[in-house]
């Protein structure tokens, strides 16, 4: 699983940097397979076992982190859009025939 460390630390306070944290998440049973600097973020990339599908996220591994830290998880702040959608919407049968499907179908 590749995991922003930036994107990382929007949800949970992390004290060491890429490598100390990937380091740390070894120790923790996900193995770090491998970190790419892009830019101004490293793209850790995370060994996961099928049994852990619970940390297969974004929000699951900041759950693991906070366990390593001791640090609440904090979600980013959302922004609503600020669209207003009508309560109906037009609707135009161009075909009014029922479709019947065999049994075979």
């Amino acid at each position: 699983m590749k995991l922003s460390y930036e994107w990382l630390k929007e949800w949970v306070a992390v004290p060491w940097d890429a490598g100390e944290l990937g380091s740390r998440l070894t120790m923790a049973g996900f193995e770090l397979e491998g970190i790419v600097t892009n830019g101004e973020d490293s793209i850790l990339e995370l060994g996961v076992t099928p049994n852990r599908g619970d940390v297969m996220s974004v929000l699951g591994l900041a759950r693991e982190v906070a366990a390593l830290t001791g640090e609440p998880i904090t979600a980013p702040a959302l922004h609503p859009v600020g669209t207003e959608l009508p309560d109906t919407f037009p609707v135009q049968v161009d075909d009014p025939k029922p479709v019947r499907l065999s049994a075979a179908e």
